[in-house]
């Protein structure tokens, strides 16, 4: 008896694999479907079937591999033998995962990703800052560490040399009062170090918001290689804006990852 000989039994699990996946895929399935459709992102039907084909690509053709790797072993395989086989199935299903939860209500909470994509906006009303999520194929890395829940705030050097700042905002309605979350250097950036790099949180008609950190008030704290955490009180705010102040120093690629957000 081989490996091959239990290949019924693979195909049963792959068949499953799917069924599982087109349940997350179909909001009905899980969750009532008016909650979840308040909670897809904010982008058109052809966009985001373009960003399901993205991710499912590459996690059938892993799977595909995995399982005539599997099929290959002898019956006398070890544990780490297989393990070899499936470890780079993780990253594969990564992004697919991503996107499916990020159209679903966190139990925690909501994430700000949730909501759609942000407005951004640059000093003097500059637009060359972007944004990325896992769900849209952005890797969230922060000292060294992979996480699959969040979003990444990028400005190229071109654009940091010539603006002060840039703000990522998103319209939160009024059901939320409350708003905790990661944030750091992520491993892309190369403005790391620079503590006079600033994250800052706004309200509404651009006012500034206390926050606290490190068990005390503030309204703006220097952004490092590792993960800080911060609450910020959105009681009677219809609007967040997540707003990155840059230094007087030379141009360079600043990205900003926010990890582990919840709004609630």
């Amino acid at each position: 008896m081989n490996i091959a000989s239990k290949s019924s039994g693979l195909r049963h699990a792959r068949s499953l694999w799917f069924v599982i996946a087109t349940a997350l895929l179909m909001p009905g399935c899980l969750w009532g479907g008016d909650v979840l459709a308040s909670a897809q992102p904010s982008t058109s039907g052809a966009d985001l079937a373009q960003h399901y084909l993205a991710a499912l690509g590459p996690a059938g053709r892993a799977i595909s591999t995995a399982e005539t790797q599997l099929k290959a072993l002898p019956i006398t395989a070890s544990v780490a033998q297989v393990k070899a086989v499936v470890a780079s199935l993780p990253t594969a299903l990564g992004p697919l995962e991503a996107l499916v939860k990020s159209g679903a209500p966190s139990p925690r909470g909501t994430s700000l990703e949730s909501l759609g994509n942000p407005t951004i906006l640059g000093q003097n009303g500059l637009k060359c800052s972007s944004y990325t999520t896992p769900a849209l194929g952005g890797q969230l890395i922060v000292n060294n560490t992979l996480f699959r829940d969040g979003f990444q705030m990028i400005t190229p050097a071109p654009c940091y040399n010539s603006e002060r700042n840039a703000e990522w905002t998103w319209q939160i309605g009024t059901k939320y009062t409350n708003l905790t979350a990661q944030f750091g250097y992520d491993l892309s950036n190369s403005c790391r170090g620079l503590a006079a790099t600033l994250i800052k949180f706004l309200g509404n008609d651009g006012e500034p918001l206390p926050f606290k950190f490190n068990g005390q008030f503030t309204q703006a704290v220097g952004i490092r290689k590792v993960l800080q955490s911060v609450s910020v009180n959105l009681a009677n705010q219809t609007q967040l804006t997540v707003q990155i102040v840059y230094p007087n120093v030379n141009a360079c690629a600043s990205y900003v990852d926010i990890v582990n957000d919840q709004l609630s």
